[in-house]
């Protein structure tokens, strides 16, 4: 006999539980009739923040929290369904027709308050205890110590540019001032305007007077220039031009360096002769 009560009173316990709840859910029900007449969705979603609401954050406590806040915040949910389920049973009792008590006056604005109250304390224990979990918690404060030393910096560097501020504006001043001065077409600073003037190519000169005519040679750039006399100079040795073409053709600044320094000594001893022969050889040019 002994063996056999724990079990019974188990079963026996389990049913009383049940029952006392199966109570609650129907006179909570019956209750949110008279907020809701002729809504049994209304009903229904009302007994979830009493009856249900307190099965909810009882299962929470059990098994879903991981934070001191979570627990508290868990415990205030469960009390709160629990008084609210009672108020309504409590209202529900005295309303449900009876005539054995006077109903109160505040008995019917007791439903409506228990069911407001009910609302905002739930969906404010909801994201409580979502915000409250341990790895939400740890990035709202990194979040939070992250700002706090932005902020600390950003007054820092105001501080500093503060007292920097005339010399970065002395160092920014003149760009602006020569950036307003050529958008004005105003010379931005000491400007000498020289015509430019080609240097790859020689003016004419006269090379000499013939009575009153002066004979000219027409321009020629400079490497032309020492072309031909280096073209003259081995004319001169007997030796064959490697200039191709003839005098106006350009000769290439590596053919001199294959040349031989005794041939280039002696071209140069000899550049007065060079030169009279170039006179000449320009004049013929200008009569044909």
């Amino acid at each position: 006999m002994k063996k056999i009560l724990p079990h019974v009173m188990a079963i026996l316990f389990a049913v009383f539980g049940l029952a006392i709840i199966a109570m609650l859910m129907i006179y909570s029900f019956s209750a949110l009739g008279k907020l809701f007449p002729n809504n049994f969705l209304g009903q229904i979603m009302g007994m979830v923040l009493f009856d249900v609401a307190a099965l909810v954050w009882l299962g929470t406590i059990i098994f879903l929290c991981k934070s001191v806040g979570q627990y508290a915040i868990s415990t205030i949910g469960f009390v709160l369904g629990l008084v609210g389920t009672l108020l309504l049973v409590a209202d529900e009792v005295m309303m449900g027709g009876q005539e054995l008590a006077k109903v109160p006056a505040w008995a019917g604005d007791s439903i409506v308050w228990t069911f407001i109250i009910a609302l905002v304390g739930h969906v404010i224990l909801y994201y409580s205890f979502k915000l409250s979990a341990p790895e939400i918690s740890a990035e709202i404060a990194l979040g939070y110590e992250t700002a706090a030393i932005t902020d600390e910096a950003m007054k820092q560097a105001t501080e500093q540019l503060i007292r920097e501020r005339g010399m970065l504006g002395n160092m920014i001043a003149p760009r602006m001032i020569t950036d307003v001065k050529r958008s004005l077409g105003l010379p931005a600073g000491d400007v000498i305007e020289l015509t430019a003037q080609n240097v790859e190519m020689l003016h004419p000169c006269p090379l000499f007077s013939l009575g009153k005519r002066n004979l000219f040679r027409r321009p020629q750039p400079v490497k032309q220039e020492q072309d031909r006399i280096l073209c003259v100079a081995f004319k001169l040795h007997g030796k064959r031009s490697p200039i191709r073409g003839g005098l106006p053709q350009l000769l290439p600044r590596r053919t001199l360096l294959h040349h031989s320094p005794p041939l280039l000594h002696r071209t140069f001893l000899q550049l007065p002769l060079l030169l009279c022969n170039l006179l000449l050889h320009n004049l013929l040019l200008h009569n044909h």
